[in-house]
């Protein structure tokens, strides 16, 4: 999805909660699965993008 949070927001501020929370357990949920790496994929792209501004000022 590729839009701001709060047009999001807007979309859903009339919808019940519980709909809502079950709609993305059911869309996302299955990244519970992946938490440790998402984490050290996280920490790499930081890393990375850190090293890269470092050389860019070389």
């Amino acid at each position: 999805m590729n839009c701001n949070i709060d047009n999001v927001a807007e979309l859903v501020k009339n919808s019940d909660p519980n709909v809502i929370n079950k709609k993305l357990i059911d869309k996302l949920g299955w990244l519970v699965d992946y938490h440790l790496e998402l984490i050290r994929w996280n920490q790499m792209t930081m890393l990375t993008r850190t090293l890269e501004t470092q050389v860019k000022k070389l």
